[in-house]
């Protein structure tokens, strides 16, 4: 009797020791296993308040083309997001390729404008396609045209061109609220085309364009109500609005304009804090990281200001042209209109690398802004191919024979051990039964 409760004891010790060797290896050889998470770009200039700031890993060395797509594919002129190992561009048609291999997934006809990934929707043009076929899951208006829309907290923010308000003229639009996963309409609030992409911050959405008729304006809306807050007059020379889309940092926003200057403006009220002058027609939308905002002029350079002051703080001759720089951890990214692609250290303005897409010689128009992901630079361009820029492989040596990790081979031996002892016990006490 005591005999068989003293063996008991030594299979119940065994089978304890077993689950806890088993779990102690798994703890063990999890670093080891542990993939660093993904740090997406889902829409232009990376988030809702249009930043073109991310903390990720940067490209600071002379980089290699990891892949590119081919000419005659219709895609690659809008700034690319990527989510979830997939890279969504569009360019008439809206496509979706693997992010690691350039491979591509699906595309399908779409308006124009830069995607937005919402889990597993993607938006274009305001309309909403399954992220992973392509699908067309919703529209808010089939028969109309959306444009410029922005993305936040579970709402899509578009303009559509309808006829629900003809009091405004020939060119009549509305600026919609939509449930993001349905595509009910929450709000609707008449205006006379609004130009830009918009960004969103602290219950407030910023467009700049036109409002009702009076152009060259910076508008404030309330995003839960889409009534007009307040607006900032920005003069123009060459065309009747801003720029590009504003950004938001700080509780300023920062818009472009074609009066060749950029302006700062208090978030709340709509004040003038400051504005700068290049000379040149500024149409890049700012990326601001860190207290400094970095934008593109005309003029040929890529400039960096002091976010609070406006104080000029570093330029770097880039050849100018109009696309919207992006920043990774300490690296601005600027597209030339040489068709070159600049990587500028942020704090002194020192040139790190630069790279000339194919075909060289090539003028660009600036539609695609850079967007960064885990040390990748995704970049479209006006001959309707994505580039993507990573740093050169590393040669992996040959593996020997003997393990390297050593935690994989306790996750195999330590069981196998454990289960031998545990079946020589249980044997030996069936032996001793007999």
């Amino acid at each position: 009797m005591v005999a068989g409760k003293r063996m008991k004891g030594k299979i119940a010790f065994a089978l304890i020791l077993l689950v806890a060797m088993s779990a102690l290896t798994v703890l063990v050889i999890k670093p080891a296993d542990a993939q660093t998470s993904t740090d997406d770009w889902p829409m232009f200039h990376y988030d809702p308040a249009h930043t073109g700031y991310t903390p990720t890993q940067a490209l600071t060395s002379s980089p290699v083309v990891i892949w590119s797509t081919p000419p005659e594919l219709s895609g690659g002129e809008s700034s690319p997001a990527i989510a979830n190992d997939v890279v969504y561009v569009t360019s008439a048609e809206l496509y979706a390729f693997n992010a690691s291999t350039g491979q591509e997934i699906w595309h399908t006809d779409a308006t124009s404008g830069n995607p937005i990934v919402n889990g597993d929707i993607v938006y274009c043009g305001g309309i909403a396609y399954d992220a992973f076929t392509g699908a067309e899951l919703w529209s808010p208006n089939p028969a109309g045209a959306t444009v410029c829309q922005a993305f936040s907290d579970g709402y899509l923010y578009v303009q559509q061109y309808t006829a629900n308000f003809p009091q405004l003229g020939s060119h009549v639009d509305a600026l919609l609220c939509l449930n993001a996963t349905t595509g009910d309409q929450i709000w609707s609030t008449p205006t006379n085309f609004i130009g830009s992409d918009g960004a969103v911050a602290d219950g407030m959405l910023y467009l700049a364009g036109s409002y009702n008729g009076t152009r060259g304006n910076l508008y404030a809306f309330n995003a839960s109500t889409g009534a007009k807050v307040w607006s900032y007059s920005v003069s123009y020379v060459q065309t009747n609005s801003p720029g590009d889309s504003p950004a938001v940092y700080g509780g300023i926003v920062y818009t472009v304009s074609s009066d060749d200057s950029i302006y700062a403006v208090n978030a709340t009220d709509g004040a003038k804090i400051w504005g700068f002058k290049t000379g040149f027609f500024v149409e890049s939308c700012p990326a601001v990281a860190n207290g400094v905002v970095y934008f593109s002029s005309d003029d040929g350079n890529l400039y960096a200001l002091n976010a609070e002051s406006g104080t000029k703080i570093w330029n770097y001759t880039t050849s100018g042209g109009g696309s919207s720089p992006a920043v990774a951890d300490n690296v601005v990214y600027a597209m030339g209109a040489n068709g070159n692609l600049y990587a500028i250290n942020a704090s002194n303005g020192n040139k790190l690398w630069n790279f000339t897409l194919q075909p060289p010689g090539q003028v660009y128009n600036g539609l695609s802004s850079p967007a960064i992901v885990d040390g990748r630079v995704y970049i479209g361009s006006n001959n309707h191919v994505i580039t993507v820029f990573g740093e050169a492989p590393v040669a992996t040596p040959t593996p020997s024979l003997s393990p390297k990790v050593p935690e994989l081979s306790w996750l195999v031996i330590a069981p196998l051990i454990l289960a031998m002892f545990s079946v020589a016990v249980i044997t030996r006490h069936r032996k001793s039964k007999i």
